[in-house]
């Protein structure tokens, strides 16, 4: 008999939180999260998101064994800038069972419902920097350390129970050249000396602390225009940064600087883990560590985090310095490839970046949207 449980204690958070090393034991193409960093993210009392938010978190039980589960959100704070009444589902994870997937989304929509909630979106998380999206395409390409992956299945689930796309992101995989070219080099000195820029250096975290107001800064400047985007709070920020302090090098973060030594755009890239998280299975201990550690030193692969531009200064060619200063980098370590993360299938101007590079299209990934009746 199929049960959906609401999730209440600690033992059940964890359950919630290893379902997909079950479900997706032996998969080659699955990253694991860190268990304790989902179990943080979960917990109202250690994420600032539940500030603004609330979630209910479900599991669906079949003769006693987890065969699903679901996180519904509404982030308040979002509905209130942005003037509307959306939930949200993420986590959402299930066997290759019909009856499964509706059980656990037709109960968030209820709860959306009696929340007076109009629409039911996702997969999302509570912020714009949480893992998003469904898989669409390119099951067969191992997922990042920082985006989601599941069966060719889910998304066949969410169009037979009404969900139709909102947004599709693209990602893409790029090759990293032997050297610099010679036009980028060019154009990025051409750049600089025309506007006095300078780019910073970082080397050591200690440097990336001290930077990280003008991050936040740069983030909410850079991405306020992109779909569905809402400002931080500044509990959140600090959240964020701590979150990802642990896996950021900082010789593979570039910010550049104005003449008035004003932060002005950024380049934020991090080496691939996903074999680490593989190997890691979920836990930095005892020796899970040992893996993060000589994939952030040795990993031929680097994920592309974030870009970002100032609005005043776009289109005046400051795309070729960051991506001098990040080839570069990627070069001095032996980075042979690149893979972008999630970007709109609209948002020509951050593909126009990778264009010159020779980019193979690899996954495409799909928030859905369902309408909720009153």
């Amino acid at each position: 008999m199929l049960q959906i449980q609401e999730v209440k204690s600690r033992s059940e958070l964890r359950q919630f939180v290893r379902f997909p090393f079950q479900l997706y034991k032996n998969n080659p193409y699955w990253a694991p999260p860190l268990i304790a960093d989902e179990i943080r993210t979960l917990s109202p009392e250690s994420n600032p998101a539940f500030d603004e938010s609330e979630a209910l978190l479900l599991l669906a039980k079949k003769d006693g064994q987890t065969v699903g589960r679901i996180a519904g959100i509404i982030n308040h704070f979002e509905n209130e800038q942005m003037g509307r009444l959306h939930a949200r589902f993420g986590w959402l994870d299930f066997i290759d069972d019909r009856r499964v997937s509706k059980a656990l989304l037709e109960a968030v929509e209820q709860w959306a419902r009696k929340k007076n909630m109009r629409c039911l979106k996702g997969p999302e998380g509570f912020t714009n920097l949480d893992r998003a999206g469904m898989l669409t395409w390119g099951f067969d390409k191992p997922s990042t350390f920082i985006t989601l992956y599941n069966y060719p299945y889910y998304p066949e689930h969410l169009e037979a129970l009404g969900f139709e796309k909102e947004v599709d992101w693209v990602e893409y995989e790029i090759p990293v050249p032997k050297q610099i070219p010679e036009k980028i080099n060019k154009l990025a000195d051409l750049i600089q000396k025309r506007y006095g820029l300078q780019s910073i250096h970082l080397r050591k975290k200690k440097e990336l602390k001290e930077y990280r107001e003008a991050f936040s800064d740069l983030l909410v400047d850079t991405y306020k225009e992109l779909h569905d985007f809402v400002p931080f709070t500044p509990r959140q920020i600090e959240w964020y940064i701590d979150q990802f302090m642990d896996v950021l090098e900082p010789d593979l973060i570039c910010l550049i600087k104005d003449a008035e030594e004003r932060p002005i755009a950024f380049g934020i890239a991090m080496p691939s883990l996903t074999r680490a998280a593989q190997k890691a299975r979920g836990r930095l201990f005892p020796f899970g560590f040992l893996h993060f550690l000589y994939a952030l030193k040795f990993s031929k692969k680097a994920d592309l985090l974030l870009v970002g531009i100032r609005p005043e200064w776009r289109n005046k060619g400051l795309n070729a310095l960051i991506f001098r200063e990040m080839l570069s980098r990627f070069i001095a370590r032996g980075i042979t490839t690149a893979e972008s993360n999630p970007e709109l299938e609209d948002n020509h101007r951050v593909q126009n970046m990778w264009r010159k590079y020779q980019p193979k299209l690899i996954k495409k990934r799909r928030i859905f949207i369902k309408g909720l009746s009153v």
